[in-house]
């Protein structure tokens, strides 16, 4: 595979990419800076009032919004027009989370305490309150298709679902939950179906149209730790649950039912039907390392835990299907060095690539079936169906890549460690 990368850059740890692929953010300390994507050239810098804690552009590419959580402070800036600014101050309330509306124009705070959600318009001066969301920052959830926005809450000792329409911010419909301590809700990537699980104290998972009619429930053991990670798959047809008994169990979303599961285990044994992949250092070079091929049998280090301390790590909390939906990727907590590749046609594992540190990140391609694997070093996995690869940064600083991210166009791949950020440029993929 040939790849080639773009010049470096400092940055304090937050990257971004504009969705219209043309602009990369990046911060140093209270400083915004936005580059040209392939160039890294800088197009503006601007000054925040205090350190940026985070970091989003809106959907249109318009605008690019920064926050500091501790001073309560939230500030977006234009792209078009680097006169144009907007301040939010929410020291009154506090602040424990933001995000952009999908529409581009509106900025959603959560206030500490859970005390509300706060709308805010860039366009009009009208200010739009959700009282008492159930958690700070998983909870709410908006629709891919911008229309809605699903928010948990908890009155009266139960769970509740409100569905707010993003078109004037008013209440669509209410529903109870069905659950005994909700922990989230997802939204389908079709903006058919919301999937509300509980924590992890239980397994079962809930499924509602968007009147909030129950359509199924789901759950697959009791009286253990539950659901630990839940991923659609992009087509909407599958559900992937991760749990505590380190298995990934697909659900379908006819009867909303079992399919297939898929286990995580510790000694794998070789195969025809897959291939267990080996980082190892290149003889004679010790810039170098590759990914041999395991003839026999892998077995992968298990983490040890103490039973008594909360949030044990084991079981999946990371899963993400490929842009098709005929692959799944997933990481077991207790053996996080492993890189499991499912193929979800076939039900049955396709790879499993072992790394020499934790696995840290990956993102599979926007179009294609290219998986890229990150793992606090400075080098990249990159996976297909027909082959593996492993490549380094030329950072003269070895940079410890902890975080990938695709362009929507899958042209360029960015990379960044806590000092550092640089583009990625996948010439070819095996023959792609």
């Amino acid at each position: 595979m040939s790849v080639s990368f773009g010049p470096a850059c400092k940055t304090t740890g937050l990257v971004a990419f504009s969705p219209n692929n043309d602009f990369v953010a990046t911060t140093r300390e209270h400083v915004l800076v936005i580059r040209h994507a392939h160039s890294f050239e800088i197009f503006q810098r601007r000054p925040a009032h205090d350190q940026i804690d985070y970091l989003e552009f809106s959907a249109d590419s318009m605008y690019v919004m920064v926050a500091n959580f501790k001073r309560a402070l939230v500030e977006v800036f234009s792209l078009e027009d680097p006169e144009w600014t907007c301040r939010i101050d929410e020291a009154a309330t506090g602040l424990e989370a933001v995000r952009w509306s999908l529409d581009g124009r509106h900025v959603l705070t959560t206030s500490s305490f859970k005390l509300r959600i706060t709308v805010w318009s860039l366009v009009s001066p009208h200010v739009t309150y959700i009282k008492f969301p159930k958690h700070d920052q998983p909870g709410f959830s908006l629709a891919p298709n911008g229309r809605l926005m699903a928010v948990l809450e908890r009155r009266q000792g139960r769970d509740y679902c409100s569905i707010i329409s993003t078109e004037a911010w008013k209440l669509a419909c209410q529903f109870t939950t069905e659950t005994s301590d909700a922990q989230d809700v997802v939204w389908s990537p079709d903006s058919g179906t919301l999937a509300i699980y509980e924590s992890n104290l239980y397994y079962k998972i809930n499924f509602f149209d968007v009147q909030g009619q129950l359509l199924g429930t789901y759950s697959a053991y009791e009286d253990a730790l539950g659901i630990k990670g839940v991923s659609w798959s992009p087509s909407s047809q599958l559900i992937a649950v991760g749990s505590y008994d380190e298995r990934v169990r697909l659900l379908n979303n006819i009867n909303w039912k079992r399919v297939t599961e898929f286990e995580h285990e510790t000694r794998l044994v070789a195969s025809k039907k897959w291939t267990l992949f080996q980082e190892e250092a290149v003889e004679g070079d010790t810039q170098a390392r590759h990914f041999v091929v395991v003839p026999e049998h892998l077995k992968l280090v298990r983490l040890t835990h103490n039973p008594e301390k909360p949030n044990p790590r084991m079981g999946i909390a990371w899963s993400r299907f490929s842009c098709e939906s005929r692959y799944l990727a997933t990481r077991n907590d207790a053996t996080a060095t492993c890189l499991f590749i499912w193929d979800v046609s076939k039900l049955r594992m396709l790879a499993a690539v072992n790394h020499e540190h934790p696995l840290r990140d990956g993102s599979w391609h926007p179009t294609r079936p290219l998986l890229a694997a990150c793992s606090g070093s400075p080098y990249i996995t990159f996976w297909t169906p027909d082959g593996i690869t492993c490549v380094r940064t030329p950072s003269s600083d070895e940079m410890k890549v902890s975080h990938l991210q695709w362009s929507k166009d899958g042209t360029m791949l960015l990379l960044s460690d806590k000092k550092r950020a640089m583009a990625c440029f996948p010439l070819d993929a095996f023959g792609f």
